[in-house]
């Protein structure tokens, strides 16, 4: 069984994984934790409720890794291998991704945030003893999933993509791989923020990554379970630095 673990309300920590993927671990859900440090906390427990002799997979350069080291070296985990980009390019129609140990696929969707959780993906299947040719092929075939770099629509025109990135480094990396692929083509970054406390708190990092677009249309919150914060949305357009910004409703922007 293939988990999504979430770290929302805690509820990770009722998972006891085989092996455990940790892809980022970026600020989030303060109303939960009120700080970093603590969101950090969480995952180094997390990694921590892996099974003995298990495996953690995790992304380099995150700030957790010297806790984990330490506590691999007082525990039955073992490091057994590294996996990296060794070569990739980025097009609409996909991505080749070349890795460090020199399995080769082509993704059917684009997005430098899926080549990376395909790397996650390989190095896992690599634990279960799954061959580099299955690997390939099934990487070659996967059609990708709903909102995550979804080509809604397309003509000479206009270019109309979907995804639910809802955090401030999700859509720089969305909108640094549109950039990749559409280098001289304006970008119109259509942006409806989830929750209320976590557009409050991370409000200058969602008008940092909004800024990487030429135009930005920012709809009223989606509250899901929270109640409303008056001036939120506002806050964000106000750090927004590009010039053409501006907030509509849902029918206005139809």
């Amino acid at each position: 069984m293939v988990a999504e673990a979430d770290e929302y309300d805690r509820s990770f920590m009722r998972l006891f994984p085989n092996i455990t993927v940790v892809t980022a671990v970026d600020c989030d859900h303060l109303e939960i934790y009120g700080t970093q440090e603590e969101v950090e906390k969480a995952f180094i427990e997390f990694a921590n409720k892996t099974e003995i002799g298990g495996e953690i997979i995790i992304k380099a350069g995150l700030p957790i890794i010297p806790f984990l080291e330490n506590m691999l070296r007082n525990m039955h985990w073992k490091i057994k291998m590294q996996i990296y980009l060794q070569n990739y390019k980025i097009t609409l129609t996909g991505s080749e991704v070349e890795l460090s140990n020199g399995i080769h696929y082509t993704l059917k969707y684009p997005g430098i945030h899926n080549i990376e959780n395909s790397v996650a993906a390989v190095s896992v299947a690599l634990q279960l003893g799954i061959t580099n040719e299955n690997i390939s092929e099934s990487l070659n075939t996967f059609q990708g999933i709903y909102r995550r770099f979804e080509l809604v629509a397309s003509n000479n025109k206009t270019v109309y993509i979907d995804d639910y990135a809802h955090h401030p480094e999700e859509i720089k990396m969305f909108l640094l791989s549109l950039r990749a692929i559409y280098k001289d083509k304006k970008i119109t970054a259509i942006f409806q923020p989830h929750l209320f406390t976590r557009t409050r708190d991370l409000a200058d990092g969602f008008a940092a990554s909004l800024d990487l677009a030429d135009e930005i249309i920012l709809m009223p919150i989606y509250p899901a379970r929270e109640e409303p914060i008056e001036g939120v949305t506002a806050d964000i357009l106000n750090r927004i630095k590009i010039p053409k910004k501006r907030i509509l409703t849902k029918e206005e922007l139809t």
